[in-house]
């Protein structure tokens, strides 16, 4: 008798049986959460941090790829707009679309292989930097003759990237308002 009621109070473990949550934050409890990651829906997520820093994420498999991207503080995103927000990026995602690239492409933020494209880099150098295949040449048969190649456009990399490098740092230093 005593191991039947023992069962019966323990907990489950595991991923919660039954309906998703929808909508289960309130005001209220945004304000006062503790510091967790607490669930409201279609994969909105109230992060608060250990210093109290309260902002809003959204869990999104992207591709098959996991991603978090942000929405933004609680103070200046609001419960009703990250969810407007949440639900827009959730069918984009499911869609096929990325909403972070969609993001990315709004602000005008060239990817690598675009910027990279516009350089007087060789293309193997930025095709080796993307880490891709050349179609034209041959298929290599060994790590040690893999690990040679690997190296052969070592600094030409090294150069191109530091280019990207100086690129963003422009590209964050225009963006800045001035003082």
């Amino acid at each position: 008798m005593d191991n039947v009621n023992a069962s019966a109070t323990k907990r489950p473990r595991g991923k919660p049986k039954g309906r998703h949550p929808h909508k289960r934050l309130s005001a209220p409890f945004i304000r006062s959460a503790p510091p967790a990651r607490h669930c409201d829906g279609n994969g909105l997520y109230l992060y608060v941090q250990k210093t109290g820093t309260r902002s809003w994420i959204q869990r999104l498999v992207i591709r098959g790829r996991k991603r978090e991207p942000g929405l933004g503080s609680v103070e200046l995103v609001s419960l009703a707009e990250a969810r407007e927000q949440a639900l827009a990026n959730r069918k984009l995602a499911r869609g096929g679309g990325d909403p972070l690239a969609e993001k990315r492409r709004l602000v005008g933020i060239p990817t690598f292989a675009e910027a990279a494209e516009k350089t007087d880099h060789p293309r193997e150098v930025v095709e080796a930097a993307l880490a891709h295949v050349v179609k034209n040449k041959v298929e290599v048969k060994n790590k040690v003759e893999a690990a040679y190649r690997r190296t052969d456009l070592f600094e030409r990399r090294r150069r191109l990237m530091d280019d990207w490098a100086a690129y963003l740092g422009n590209q964050s230093a225009s963006t800045e308002e001035p003082a």
